[in-house]
């Protein structure tokens, strides 16, 4: 195996460990007034574990604020556990501790890998390779991804429209997708 980044312990990249949901993401929870379904402080997962979340991208959110920051739940915490890998779509600023994936792409919203992700699937984190797989059976999979709805918009118009409808996915810098076209733009004339 190859040298496992600092930032990441041994033990963690080496399990396969069910993932547990932190709760919905927060902007919905907010929008919506509903309790999460699976709360910080009551979760019940093996040790270590994995911990997510989703709708935090540059569509999701939108904007791709830092929502990065996944604190190990109190309740993990009391059992003894110090670090877990925590996954989500969106960014963090700075550096962080313990084990981090950030900038899922393509992001839960538009119906990335996390969007199909469930409490109790097992995930596996091969940080050397870099690598992150749902160990979901594909059948399984597919069912998922057929039933996936997006969520809706909560913005019909307004810059933040504009910005859901064309902003890119991390991997692809988050630049709006007219500003990527391909070929130069010329000088404009000057009179």
């Amino acid at each position: 195996m190859a040298s496992i980044p600092a930032i990441c312990s041994a033990s963690i990249v080496s399990r396969l460990t069910p993932a547990v949901s932190r709760s919905t993401i927060a902007v919905n929870r907010k929008a919506t007034k509903q309790k999460p379904t699976n709360t910080p402080n009551t979760v019940s997962a093996p040790m270590p574990s994995r911990t997510w979340r989703r709708g935090a991208g540059p569509v999701g959110a939108p904007g791709m604020p830092e929502w990065g920051n996944l604190p190990i739940p109190k309740a993990l915490l009391r059992r003894g556990v110090r670090d877990m890998v925590r996954i989500c779509d969106g960014r963090m600023s700075g550096t962080h501790y313990g084990t981090c994936v950030l900038h899922v792409s393509p992001e839960a919203a538009i119906g990335g890998p996390l969007a199909l992700l469930r409490s109790g699937d097992r995930v596996c984190l091969d940080a050397p390779a870099g690598r992150l797989d749902m160990l979901v059976d594909a059948t399984e999979l597919a069912a998922r991804r057929a039933a996936w709805q997006p969520p809706p918009s909560r913005y019909p118009r307004s810059y933040a429209a504009l910005y859901q409808a064309h902003v890119g996915q991390a991997s692809e810098g988050c630049d709006f997708d007219f500003l990527a076209a391909p070929g130069e733009v010329p000088e404009p004339a000057i009179f």
